[in-house]
């Protein structure tokens, strides 16, 4: 059996990082899959494919000679440094906030979108006094989407039920959804100090294919100390979960 892997890693050295990759956008499809069909409470369905991203991701470090290593080693202390702790707006005051607690309502409801009690106790004709509908928000051209906006962040899907809908991309809002699951808010704040550290050893790895390795890391460490990343690795935006699916891709 070792034969063979050294055999398999010999041909194709890239195996392990490009299955810890693969592992991970099937976990996130498949939670997003779950969240769309309102079944968010499957949730540990999804968690097999997580443990295969963090075993070949391990297995990848093993692999790699040990100066790429100290590498992984420094940005990962660079990271603890610069991102940590992360920033903590839950009160929905701007888009920070927003991510976080969308995460949570799926994580609690099941689904992207449902009935939001509070408004739906309420006679239909007195729960507009809650939201913005479609038609205070823009009066010349109202959206035809949904029917209003609830706390600068979910959607009214459907006045007459109140059921109301997450507003942003549903990729970053699984993730939180997913941390607060497993472990509470504090969890889903540590998200994007988590990705923002993947995101530099990707881009590491793509510097280290072009460049040795003290130019590869030095890529990476000027990304790692650059204003955008800090803001956006502390930050509950959704930026830094573009940044790693861009350099996975």
């Amino acid at each position: 059996m070792k034969r063979f892997m050294a055999g398999l890693l010999s041909e194709h050295p890239l195996l392990p990082g490009v299955t810890a990759i693969a592992a991970m956008a099937f976990f996130h499809w498949l939670l997003i899959a779950l969240a769309t069909v309102g079944a968010f409470t499957l949730w540990p369905v999804a968690t097999p494919l997580l443990l295969i991203a963090g075993g070949s991701a391990l297995l990848t470090f093993v692999l790699i000679p040990l100066r790429d290593r100290v590498a992984v080693i420094v940005l990962i202390a660079l990271a603890i440094v610069l991102y940590l702790p992360p920033a903590e707006e839950l009160a929905i005051t701007g888009d920070a906030a927003i991510y976080v607690n969308e995460g949570i309502f799926v994580s609690r409801s099941g689904g992207l979108q449902a009935v939001h009690e509070p408004l739906a106790t309420l006679p239909p004709e007195t729960r507009t006094l809650f939201y913005v509908t479609a038609e205070e928000q823009f009066p010349v051209r109202p959206m035809q989407s949904y029917e209003g906006i609830l706390y600068r962040s979910y959607y009214m899907a459907d006045a007459a039920t109140a059921t109301i809908a997450t507003s942003r991309m549903p990729l970053s809002t699984v993730w939180f959804a997913f941390a607060y699951a497993l472990a509470g808010v504090r969890a889903a704040l540590y998200s994007t100090p988590l990705f923002a550290l993947l995101s530099l050893l990707l881009l590491y790895a793509v510097a280290r294919r072009l460049f040795h390795w003290p130019l590869a890391l030095m890529v990476a460490m000027v990304v790692a100390v650059s204003y955008p990343q800090i803001y956006f690795g502390r930050l509950s935006y959704a930026e830094i979960f573009g940044q790693f699916w861009t350099l996975a891709g």
